[in-house]
């Protein structure tokens, strides 16, 4: 019997051992590879949240843009997006392997570093029994995808609350959980504390560092490492962490696409409200011009692309700025339809009143934005509502107000005025219509 167990004990060992063995191959055995054609060809886009696309959909990520910009050219070229809020270089490099090996990549493009400045390397805090192991973390992944059938059921991929959450663990660390772009179930630690202000370099020197392991384990794949920057270069860290991304590329003599050097001439022109929200990260607009710069500089590496598309702005001068759009009516049984547009992912709240007001007081302020409504019973009722909150998605949005609502708010028979605010998931105000009449 106990030799019978030691067997099996001795079985199950020798089965890690390969698996670790064969998955820390890989780049031996798919570099040696042919990946077949350019049509064929896949890139595999890691980093943070600005690669996940934070307050957008899946649809208007930069590498789900980047994908339809290649169809548009006849190239089936598939687009995995792997970024994710909250991970810095160190995350990527825990998770690497298994990304290449999944995903088998021809060319990476890699985004990452503002996140290491707030967050200590993890080997300075406790780390989990298995992390060592490459094929614990593809279970990982693996098993995500067999519990949701491929995908994570019942979680959107817009902008609400659910495909994102995090909490402290002991040691000062973070515990991150996210449902990628890819459908993926991940979690992932980052942290062991703050890094101060006065060691800030030791941030910067961690970032080059990493990039430049992470590029030479692409390399070693067999895959064709390429280096992008943050859009906007603005801030306390972000102008930094770019000029640390450019030195990474110049000394690890890796491809570079500085996107920031294409942006910063356009803000003023078109408004850098326009292209980004105001904790940095691009707008739909902002990430389609990210996109369009990334494929021409892929077509300038010879790693993508049939042509360039040229200007990343100039769809974008030859439109006006989106603009929230709100209209309602009452039907003959007394129900009232809202009826907004803006854009997908981004929140919304509708705020009712009797009479709308000039903007000229702090009283007219609702969570820093300036609404032109009269502040009454209506309006306090309004703003607390549940029914009138929502998401704005890839058409209108309606909301249906049945009469038990409407008496609930106050709604009488007189005039009614109403006003959509726009908002961010944390409930950043980014822009408020004209007050609309409905009654």
């Amino acid at each position: 019997m106990l030799l019978r167990t030691a067997k099996v004990i001795l079985a199950l060992f020798l089965g890690l051992v390969l698996c670790e063995l064969g998955l820390g191959a890989l780049h031996l055995v798919f570099g040696a590879e042919e990946r077949g054609g350019d049509g064929a060809a896949e890139v595999l886009c890691i980093g943070d949240s600005h690669t996940f696309g934070w307050n957008v959909d899946a649809a208007g990520a930069w590498p789900a843009r980047l994908e339809g910009l290649f169809a548009d050219e006849g190239l089936e070229l598939h687009v995995a997006n792997r970024g994710a809020p909250g991970k810095n270089t160190e995350t990527l490099l825990g998770e690497l392997d298994q990304y290449l090996a999944l995903d088998r990549p021809r060319v990476v493009l890699i985004l990452a570093g503002l996140n290491n400045p707030w967050s200590r390397p993890h080997g300075e805090g406790a780390s989990g029994a298995l992390d060592w192991s490459r094929t614990a973390r593809l279970v990982k992944v693996l098993a995500s995808r067999v519990a949701g059938g491929g995908r994570i059921q019942g979680v959107g991929d817009g902008g609400g609350a659910g495909h994102f959450d995090e909490s402290e663990t002991p040691g000062g660390r973070t515990e991150v959980r996210v449902v990628t772009r890819e459908g993926d179930l991940e979690t992932f630690e980052i942290g062991g504390g703050t890094i101060a202000h006065e060691e800030v370099q030791l941030a910067y020197d961690w970032i080059k560092r990493d990039l430049i392991e992470l590029a030479a384990r692409v390399r070693a794949f067999g895959a064709t490492p390429v280096l992008l920057t943050y859009a906007l270069e603005e801030g306390a860290y972000i102008p930094s962490v770019n000029f640390t991304i450019r030195e990474a590329a110049a000394e690890g003599e890796l491809d570079l696409i500085d996107v920031a050097a294409a942006f910063a001439p356009v803000l003023d022109e078109l408004g850098r409200e326009r292209l980004f929200f105001p904790d940095a990260h691009p707008r739909r607009e902002g990430y389609g011009a990210y996109a369009r710069a990334v494929h021409d500089g892929l077509v300038e590496l010879g790693l993508g692309g049939a042509a360039k598309v040229g200007d990343p702005f100039a769809e974008l001068r030859s439109v006006a700025a989106p603009a929230p759009k709100l209209s309602g009516a009452f039907d003959a049984d007394g129900k009232l339809t809202l009826e907004v547009a803006f854009e997908p992912a981004l929140e919304f709240s509708i705020l009712l009143a009797g009479g709308k007001s000039p903007v000229d007081s702090e009283d007219d302020d609702w969570y820093g934005m300036p609404v032109a409504l009269q502040r009454d019973a209506l309006f306090d009722a309004s703003a607390k509502a549940v029914e009138l909150r929502g998401i704005f998605g890839e058409g209108p949005t309606k909301l249906q107000l049945d009469a038990a609502v409407l008496d609930g708010l106050g709604v009488g028979p007189g005039p009614l005025f109403a006003v959509l605010v726009v908002r961010t998931q944390n409930w950043t105000t980014l822009q408020a219509s004209k007050p609309v009449q409905i009654r």
